[in-house]
Formats: structure tokens, sequence, C-alpha cells
């Protein structure tokens, strides 16, 4: 009887660990936004940028003689992408043969877009995702922070906005929420800018502005 009372106990406390930790065990510990269109493979994914490109460049040689564009390429905009650590302090009990002891599931992201200056209300990106956390490990999930659609919003509302519409980059928050089994739910967030941004090489140094299609400069 008092077997079964220690093991009825033991259980009580398990459950009670599991059910008050996901605010407080099963957290996000650092959002790191991708350069452009780096990847977990890239030889570049270490490369860090908080600035968002939302336009495309047309990037070109200038004639010295006319003055004209010579030869150009064009640049297109690439989903902006974001590496985001999850921790799962949830504690292992000794000896546990259970490799998934502990493990959480995420099945859904949203990420709420706000504006800290002047820039276009954006609407929410919304994704199903299937990511397992485990236990005793940081996890790094790499996901969209700002795609391809997001951007295409962002000119055509800032387009919108007409006399009022920013020519400079913005600064906005973007609000991760993250859910999953067993009512988990993760929030964090990152401050980042998006504008127009040069994006231009030395070989092509030339840049068609998109606010004008005014030459500039990219050396």
């Amino acid at each position: 009887m008092l077997d079964r009372m220690k093991t009825i106990l033991s259980i009580a406390l398990v459950l009670t660990i599991s059910g008050c930790s996901t605010a407080e065990l099963i957290y996000i510990d650092d959002i790191r936004p991708h350069a452009g269109s780096h990847d977990a493979t890239s030889s570049e994914s270490e490369t860090y940028l908080y600035d968002v490109d939302a336009y495309a460049d047309t990037c070109c040689t200038i004639d010295e003689d006319t003055g004209l564009p010579k030869a150009c390429v064009n640049l297109p905009v690439f989903n902006h992408r974001a590496t985001v650590t999850f921790v799962n302090d949830t504690p292992l009990p000794e000896n546990t043969t259970n490799s998934n002891y502990g493990t959480a599931t995420i099945q859904n992201m949203d990420i709420e877009y706000t504006s800290n200056q002047d820039g276009p209300d954006l609407p929410k990106l919304s994704a199903a995702i299937d990511t397992k956390i485990p236990a005793g490990t940081p996890t790094p999930v790499l996901t969209d922070l700002f795609n391809n659609q997001t951007k295409k919003y962002f000119r055509e509302l800032n387009e919108a906005l007409g006399d009022n519409k920013v020519t400079a980059a913005q600064s906005y928050t973007a609000k991760y929420i993250f859910t999953g089994t067993n009512d988990l739910k993760i929030k964090g967030h990152v401050v980042f800018n998006i504008g127009d941004y040069n994006s231009c090489s030395s070989d092509y140094p030339i840049s068609f502005s998109a606010y004008g299609n005014s030459l500039v400069s990219g050396e």
C-alpha cells in the first residue's frame, strides 16, 4: 500500500512539473535573422542581418562615354529567415530509458508584425510546422522572419499610402507565437529594419532605386 502511494505521488509530481513547465521551462533563448536567401547549409549561415531588403535591384555598369547603363543584372528578393533557438528545461528522471521523455512538439507558428515607426500595417504570417523540442538540449530551428509574400504586402501597402508612403527603412517588431501539443505556447520577439537596400556588388556598382529609378552608386 505504501509503495502504491509513493508511485501515485511520483506520477502526480511529474504531471505537475509538466503541466506548469510550458511557460517557464520551455522558452525561446535566441532569435537571429539570416541574410537574404541563406539557409542552414549555406557557407555564410553564420552571417546575421537585421536589415530586410523588400525590393529587387537592377545593378549596372555605366558607359563612361554616354553615362548610360552598359550591362545590367537583376537581383531578386529572397525569403528572409531566422534561426530560433528553443530551450526545454523539463527535468529528466534518473536512469530513464525513454528517449522522448519531456519532448515538446510545436505544430503551428504565427508571426505578428508591429511597426515601430511609420511603416504600413502588415498581415500576420501563419504556418503549420512539426518540430520536436527535446528536453536538456538547445534546439535551433530555421523559420521564416519575413518571406517574399510579406515583402510583397509591404511594397503594395506602402504604395497604397500615396504621399505618406515611407522611403526610408522602417523598424518593425516581429512577435513569434509557437503553439503545440498539451496547450504548448511559446513566445518571443525580434526587432529588425525593412526597406530598400542596395545589394549591388563592385562588378555592377550602380543600382536603380526602387523609389524613382534614379541611379545610385553601390560603392
